[in-house]
């Protein structure tokens, strides 16, 4: 099985390593560069007993095991999508949740099929609900903005009364890109699944 695991510390780093020593193909990404370039020189940000030689490094030799920066190729990659970034502890004690949200909204951003996440980082109750949500409005506005543009378009290449005349009635052009949301709504996937349920998250 391919999976993702956002984020290379102790958490990632750990659980990326042992999903490949149980045969998985794993892709751990990182927005440091700095660490990724040393994962692939070999050199571990952090010291656990046997990770390095026994685990890591043979992973990698054998192929289960990589490292990039990309995130796009990340979310692509793993039908599952372990967030596994830092929640260090704020003033007040609470967890700081900006990186999983912005692993969330990479998520959406970039994902073009069925995702399955999971956060594995430190979080407080509540939190899949604000990482779903946060994969749900990037996924919303990746969709708008593309068919804005597919709408205008075809409104450039279309019968050049029929486009002045929806460029002139504003009503008509939002039926127009309502009906393309519709359409896009309605396709399915080999399985009968909708391409587009956000439910499935």
């Amino acid at each position: 099985m391919k999976l993702t695991v956002v984020g290379t510390g102790y958490v990632g780093l750990v659980t990326g390593a042992c999903f490949a020593e149980m045969g998985n193909d794993v892709l751990c990404i990182d927005v440091d560069a700095g660490k990724i370039e040393r994962l692939a020189r070999g050199e571990l940000p952090i010291f656990e007993p046997g990770l390095k030689e026994e685990i890591v490094l043979r992973n990698v030799a054998e192929g289960r095991l990589h490292f990039s920066t990309d995130v796009k190729e990340g979310v692509r990659f793993g039908t599952m999508q372990f967030i596994a970034v830092g929640t260090p502890p704020g003033e007040d004690g609470s967890a700081d949740m900006q990186h999983v949200l912005a692993a969330a909204r990479a998520i959406g951003e970039h994902m073009s099929d069925y995702k399955l996440v999971i956060d594995k980082s430190t979080v407080p109750v509540g939190t899949a609900d604000r990482v779903r949500a946060h994969i749900l409005l990037c996924m919303l506005a990746y969709y708008v903005e593309w068919h804005m543009r597919e709408a205008w378009r075809e409104l450039m290449f279309a019968d050049t009364d029929q486009a002045a005349k929806a460029t002139r009635d504003p009503v008509a052009a939002a039926e127009r890109s309502q009906l393309a949301l519709d359409k896009l709504s309605s396709r399915k996937l080999d399985d009968g699944t909708p391409a587009h349920s956000f439910a499935t998250l």
